[in-house]
């Protein structure tokens, strides 16, 4: 009950979205749940509700700025370049890093829906994540 609060308590908070976005790939959903101006001009802060269908995993990505997350349901699996894996489970924060390759990220589970919220304070017209061009 007090994930659901929290997610109700930040999908309320700041003016609403100038638009909200549900986009989605390979089933992973990833709704923008809040827009607003940050403190410099050109930057924004966005929230974002992500859903992975159980066993899915991401391709590998880069963010351009931190972003800062907390798991509402379920755990995952997350690599950057040069640093070991990582298990983050409901209930638990993380940090999408600037700039390092994500090289890993998966849903644990097979039978599960994972579910967290996170936000990025970043310029208006940059994506959160870029995929990596590997060849």
């Amino acid at each position: 009950m007090a994930s659901v609060s929290l997610v109700l308590l930040l999908a309320g908070c700041g003016t609403p979205p100038a638009a909200t976005a549900v986009t989605a790939t390979a089933g992973i959903r990833r709704t923008l749940v809040q827009r607003s101006p940050a403190h410099e001009p050109g930057w924004e802060t966005r929230l974002y509700l992500i859903e992975y269908p159980p066993g899915a995993s991401a391709p590998a990505h880069v963010h351009p700025v931190n972003g800062v997350g907390w798991v509402i349901e379920g755990a995952f699996e997350s690599r950057f370049d040069g640093e070991p894996m990582q298990r983050v489970e409901a209930g638990s924060g993380f940090v999408d890093r600037a700039e390092v390759p994500h090289l890993l990220f998966r849903n644990v589970s097979s039978d599960h829906v994972l579910r967290f919220m996170i936000a990025y304070t970043i310029r208006t017209e940059d994506e959160a994540v870029t995929p990596l061009n590997r060849q």
